[in-house]
């Protein structure tokens, strides 16, 4: 009897080692398995790409449509010019009063004729207008350089130490200067009533000095 209950507590021990042993290998399994699924499983699909609707292109004005906006223009652009003989008065006097008001007016043509030749830069002429449209901008540019160099005459003026000889230096880019910018517009308003006259419109006077 005592050889005997060792024995069937052994087959007991060795029963429970082996269904451990087997709990163990099931569980391993069903990891392995789990693992498997997740490694064979396809990824998320990825997010979607936003739409972007892409800005539409500047269209080109109507030959009509761009005849009236140039015509706003030239008159901004007119109420900022003073002609070359309005600046050589006070210059010749060499009053400081009237060299001071003028050089206050140069400032502020120089200003804004910069403004209109940025909103002119902007604009979208139709085909028929393109060579207009660089005359234009032509006849502003020359039209600012102008307005400098009256500017810088002035300033010599008023500057008493400045002598006749030098005055008279600065006198010279400062007519060519206008002579440059009078070329330039005249040479505009020539294309620009071409285009006015299409669109029954009547024509700028040939000197209109904007």
């Amino acid at each position: 009897m005592s050889m005997r209950a060792p024995r069937r507590a052994d087959r007991r021990r060795v029963a429970g080692l082996i269904a451990a042993a087997a709990a163990f290998i099931a569980a391993i399994v069903i990891v392995v398995l789990v693992l498997g699924h997740r490694a064979s499983a396809p990824p998320p699909p990825a997010p979607p790409t936003p739409t972007v609707t892409p800005s539409p292109s500047p269209t080109a004005l109507s030959l009509s449509g761009y005849v009236r906006k140039v015509e706003d223009l030239l008159n901004r652009s007119a109420s900022f010019h003073v002609a070359f003989s309005a600046v050589l008065a006070p210059v010749q006097s060499r009053d400081t009063t009237l060299l001071n008001q003028m050089h206050q007016s140069l400032v502020k043509n120089v200003l804004g004729h910069q403004e209109v030749a940025n909103t002119v830069g902007g604009l979208i002429p139709p085909a028929s207008a393109r060579g207009a449209q660089e005359l234009l901008q032509t006849a502003l540019n020359d039209t600012i350089a102008e307005d400098e160099a009256d500017a810088r005459l002035v300033n010599k003026s008023i500057v008493r130490t400045t002598t006749q000889r030098r005055l008279k230096q600065a006198l010279g880019p400062a007519a060519q200067a206008a002579a440059t910018a009078t070329t330039s517009r005249m040479a505009l308003i020539a294309s620009y009533n071409g285009l006015r006259s299409q669109v029954g419109l009547p024509p700028l006077p040939a000197d209109f000095a904007f």
